[in-house]
């Protein structure tokens, strides 16, 4: 990375991150009529992120290195970043 950062940095990062895009959510369905979600918590963005398999479940086990034993599957796509699963 270069520099060296905290969990508390990455954490105030993500947290920030969601803030924003709670944000935008809400503007762009004001705008358009749409039904994207915001989520309330770094730990709600994570719980999507496992439920549509961005992340796995088991998503804290580490390796002895301290790198993830898996990689994450490709990005969501824009239906599901909309939250459209009905």
């Amino acid at each position: 990375m270069g520099d060296d950062y905290t969990i508390e940095d990455l954490y105030l990062a993500l947290r920030e991150s969601v803030k924003l895009q709670s944000h935008y959510a809400s503007l762009l369905n004001t705008y358009d009529g749409g039904h994207r979600v915001g989520f309330s918590s770094p730990e709600a963005w994570i719980n999507r992120l496992k439920e549509i398999g961005t992340l796995k479940q088991d998503s804290k086990k580490r390796d002895d290195d301290g790198v993830s034993q898996h990689s994450p599957n490709p990005s969501p796509n824009s239906e599901e970043l909309k939250g459209n699963h009905d």
